[in-house]
């Protein structure tokens, strides 16, 4: 039989592929540095040697030399698959996982190829031989279950990088063209694998993988180098949206349109005392632990974090796909603490220094002009009526000297207010109740008459100097009421102690009378009105107090007033 001629153009179309596919690695080299562009440089340099090896044994029938060129082929192979999902993850952001143990067992798959080839090529071709074909030396061979695992693990590896880059395309508009350009790439090679592998075609032998590379070396040549692939990639992006949540300080819990937790941050788990998986999938509601309406237009809310009351301001965003249908909210709770207590404490200082001080200076200015009148125009020349001129006088002066006492007590307790709102982040300590209630007490320097009824085994967590300058205050608001004595003493006994939870107590004042209706309203409204408004800023000072230390104030009930204490400060 004459030879025969060899058919050339699988050959040429070899080497076609593994030039280009080298000249496009050295091209990578450029961008080294840049998220991906090793790996991608390291897959087209596997495919260049894959390629040049396979187009050269097309022409070898020596059956030792061409088993050594198809063991080149397959690890060669192997190692592209392996740098193309880590150029899959570099790329979309998920470069972190290249640097873990579970990836980087993946690279005993080229290795395990290369060894089982050359250590036990039985295990992977049973029988191996060269045939001509086309004047072309193939080789046909019967693949064990070892080999076919081989082949379709690196088809598995192929697909899942595919997958990442389309995930990549859909969610990132402005790197689509070079995602979608490189994941189409890889669906000619994995055809061609596939029709290889299950014998299909009237070349069964003929394996047409480095010619299926041809397609694929285009679409990776139009991404390196029509497109900004490696000037912007979607780590930046990736990066951004998995570090917003966090970089957050204040808390930011994200919903469905059901209203169920679906993510949220480490503030907001902090905030609302929750973990992450617990607050999972429950009721936003029940995590933030009061009721948000999303859709009112002023959205505050208390919640009690580390043992002290705080405000929120609640600003949802909607979000929606794109039919413009509501598929859940991110919800920002802005901590307004500060900003609320100092907007109340400058209404109420504005209205209390300016309604006392006017009527106090009134009262002075009045008492010292008649004191004047009386010292300068005498009733008469007796001795009588110069000595009651002189008492009128030493009356109005007395009474003057009076109203300015109480400005400058007035000014005191302004300052005394500033240094109790100074101390938000006091440290709190165990404190016996009783031990602190008798030092609030022994500061009352009033006429009213106090007994204490509290029980020495009640400890709190507090802080003990903001605790006794409440217990202070407090009696001096109840003194202006009260008609006879107080009695500070606890409603029972710890509350909550049944359900294993911190529990709290209950110090109630009884004095028998109730505060002002107009002054409980100012107190619980939070600001002072023309119709409700305080005599002085003891109250307050009680208010603001019992705010910080995580208490709550209350007039209800048959006492004057009511201070529950939760035990643990929480």
């Amino acid at each position: 039989m004459p030879p025969v001629t060899p058919a050339l153009w699988p050959v040429a179309g070899a080497l076609v592929a593994a030039l280009g596919s080298a000249c496009l690695t050295r091209r990578l080299l450029a961008y080294r540095g840049k998220p991906g562009a090793s790996w991608l440089a390291l897959t087209l340099g596997s495919q260049a040697v894959f390629c040049g090896v396979s187009g050269v044994a097309l022409l070898v029938a020596d059956p030792g030399l061409r088993w050594l060129l198809e063991s080149a082929t397959w690890t060669a192979l192997s190692c592209q698959v392996v740098a193309f999902l880590a150029f899959g993850l570099s790329y979309s952001g998920r470069g972190h996982l290249t640097e873990t143990t579970a990836f980087r067992a993946l690279y005993a798959y080229p290795v395990g190829t290369a060894v089982l080839l050359a250590v036990r090529p039985d295990l992977v071709w049973p029988t191996f031989r060269v045939e001509r074909m086309m004047g072309l030396a193939t080789v046909e061979y019967t693949s064990t279950g070892v080999g076919g695992t081989l082949v379709v693990a690196g088809l598995f590896l192929v697909a899942l990088t595919t997958a990442m880059l389309l995930d990549t395309a859909v969610n990132y508009s402005l790197y689509r063209a070079e995602s979608v350009a490189i994941a189409l790439s890889a669906i000619p090679p994995a055809f061609a694998e596939a029709a290889w592998l299950l014998e299909l075609g009237p070349y069964p032998q003929l394996n047409l993988v480095p010619i299926a590379f041809i397609p694929h070396l285009l679409a990776d040549g139009y991404a390196v180098l029509r497109t900004d692939i490696f000037e912007y990639n979607p780590t930046t992006r990736r990066v951004v949206d998995a570090t917003a949540l966090e970089s957050l300080e204040s808390p930011l819990v994200v919903v469905n349109e059901n209203r169920r937790v679906i993510n949220l941050n480490t503030a907001a788990c902090r905030v609302f005392g929750v973990t992450e998986s617990a607050a999972l999938k429950r009721p936003l509601d029940d995590v933030v632990g009061a009721a948000v309406d999303l859709d009112a237009t002023d959205r505050t809310l208390a919640t009690r974090v580390d043992g002290e009351i705080r405000q929120f301001a609640v600003a949802p965003s909607e979000h929606a796909d794109a039919t413009g249908t509501p598929v859940g909210y991110s919800v920002v709770f802005q901590d307004i603490t500060a900003q609320r207590r100092r907007e109340q404490r400058l209404d109420v200082l504005n209205r209390v220094l300016r309604h006392n001080i006017r009527n106090d200076l009134n009262v002075v200015q009045g008492n010292l002009g008649l004191a004047r009148e009386a010292g300068a125009d005498p009733v008469d020349g007796s001795a009588d009526s110069g000595a009651a001129a002189d008492g009128g006088r030493d009356a109005r002066l007395a009474t003057a000297e009076r109203h300015t006492a109480e400005l400058l007590a007035l000014a005191e307790d302004a300052r005394a207010v500033d240094a109790l709102l100074d101390r938000t982040n006091a440290p709190r300590e165990p404190v016996r109740l009783e031990r602190a209630v008798a030092a609030g007490v022994d500061a009352f320097d009033g006429d009213l008459p106090v007994e204490v009824a509290v029980d020495g085994d009640a400890v709190v967590e507090t802080d003990p100097a903001l605790f006794e300058t409440m217990v202070t205050r407090l009696l001096v608001a109840v003194d202006e009421h009260a008609d006879g004595g107080v009695t500070v003493g606890l409603d029972g006994g710890r509350d909550g102690a049944e359900t294993g939870s911190g529990g709290s107590y209950r110090l109630e004042f009884r004095a028998g009378t109730a505060f002002p209706a107009d002054q409980v309203a100012a107190v619980e409204a939070g600001a002072e009105t023309p119709l409700n408004h305080t005599t002085s800023l003891d109250i307050w000072m009680v208010a603001w107090g019992a705010e910080l230390v995580g208490c709550e104030l209350s007039f209800d009930g048959a006492a004057t007033a009511t201070l529950r204490i939760p035990v643990d400060g929480a």
